[in-house]
């Protein structure tokens, strides 16, 4: 029995002794720890910040305009534009280089250069555009960043029925006309084309 109130008072004297710490705690204490908080709280990255994938895609926007030029261009070859990638540390994935008279294509991720070089034709499906227009974002943004389409309307795409956002710009660097085009389906952008047409 003497056992079992000395243990008894030893827990009691240790509950009292946490609840005195926590009383102890001044204002000012109480105060740097939520700003400690508030701090590590707002230098953790959000979750696009932290997404490699989508960093990557950001990074590779910044590489070739919707008029088709850029560090990497319409009219490069496969070789060309993994010197470029290789350059900026991006991985690749598949690719199939250019051969006399055929075409090559390389893939990052969900990007796709397709690359006509021997008859300076290319088409690129890229998930960002150089001015932050994403896979995934309204098609109200689209209009907010390019403006008027040169022609917009609704086609089947890949047995897909979808929204079609279509500019056409005339380069004297390519023999044809540029398209950029952006397709959506019930208002959310699904592909992004940038091609020689």
């Amino acid at each position: 029995m003497k056992k079992l109130l000395i243990l008894f008072l030893c827990l009691a004297m240790l509950q009292l002794s946490s609840c005195q710490a926590k009383k102890s705690e001044t204002p000012a204490e109480s105060t740097q720890s939520q700003a400690a908080e508030s701090q590590i709280e707002s230098e953790t990255p959000s979750e696009s910040e932290s997404d490699p994938e989508e960093a990557m895609y950001a990074a590779l926007a910044q590489l070739t305009k919707e008029d088709g030029t850029g560090e990497i261009s319409l009219d490069m070859t496969v070789a060309e534009i993994i010197e470029v990638l290789d350059r900026h540390g991006i991985e690749y994935g598949d690719y199939s280089l250019d051969g006399e008279g055929s075409a090559g294509y390389i893939t990052v991720r969900k990007n796709i250069y397709h690359t006509f070089h021997y008859y300076k034709y290319g088409s690129f499906a890229v998930q960002q555009s150089y001015k932050g227009l994403r896979v995934g974002d309204s098609r109200d943004k689209v209009y907010e960043l390019y403006g008027e389409p040169t022609k917009s309307g609704y086609v089947s795409v890949m047995a897909k029925n979808k929204d079609e956002y279509y500019q056409r710009t005339a380069d004297d660097q390519y023999s044809s006309p540029i398209n950029f085009i952006v397709y959506s389906v019930n208002n959310t952008v699904t592909d992004i084309v940038i091609e020689i047409c």
